[in-house]
């Protein structure tokens, strides 16, 4: 069971901990399901001192105000789009994505994860930053039903209702790898928890790999 602890007060203590590890240079980040900024963002902005962020709703004027960040330039253009025509690398990535289909094509990060490659810093290390989820909510929902099909083909299996957190960092070791990545950290944060109330549990993954 994970503990009833605040988005906030977690994300700090767990950010505060990896960099107290780890020697990564903080220079550039791609946040590339940006919305208005009030969410992950804000956590990991003052870190860097190049921002790119990126989202198809125009929340320009607001996450600018959310980061304050005086480097932050807010593209409004579908992420793949952005990614696919990216000539520039990346020391942190963050993917915070909804947790369900979007477009009818892609759901949650799946469609994302290939396209950013090129984006990882070569011979360097990279952050990437994504969330999972132990038990989606509404997983069976008529509603939920193409997001559920693309889910189910992503991690291989016929029922990913119920997901334990070792299945998840196995499963992305490995296909890191067949994306020509290497895992260096691996760490896990619940973002919320069932005891603190919420319909489902989700983790966010904090991945450095190196290319």
């Amino acid at each position: 069971m994970q503990n009833k602890i605040s988005e906030k007060e977690g994300i700090e203590n767990f950010f505060a901990n990896i960099t107290s590890e780890l020697s990564i240079q903080y220079v550039s980040m791609l946040d590339a399901f940006a919305k208005e900024g009030n969410w992950l963002s804000k956590h990991f902005a003052s870190k860097f001192s190049q921002i790119d962020a990126v989202d198809i709703c125009d929340y320009a004027d607001t996450y600018k105000k959310n980061i304050e960040h005086p480097n932050a330039k807010f593209h409004v253009m579908n992420n793949i789009e952005y990614i696919s025509n990216c000539n520039k690398t990346y020391d942190l990535i963050l993917l915070d994505s909804p947790m369900g289909d979007f477009g009818g094509q892609s759901a949650e990060h799946f469609g994302i994860m290939e396209q950013i490659v090129p984006l990882t810093q070569p011979g360097g290390s990279t952050i990437l930053i994504f969330n999972t989820s132990l038990e989606p909510y509404d997983y069976d929902a008529k509603k939920n039903q193409n997001w559920k099909a693309i889910r189910n083909k992503f991690y291989g299996k016929n029922d990913t209702s119920k997901m334990s957190s070792q299945f998840y960092i196995t499963f992305y070791i490995n296909y890191f790898r067949t994306l020509g990545l290497t895992v260096t950290h691996y760490d896990m944060f619940a973002r919320r928890s069932t005891q603190a109330g919420d319909k489902t549990s989700i983790d966010l993954n904090l991945v450095i790999v190196k290319k």
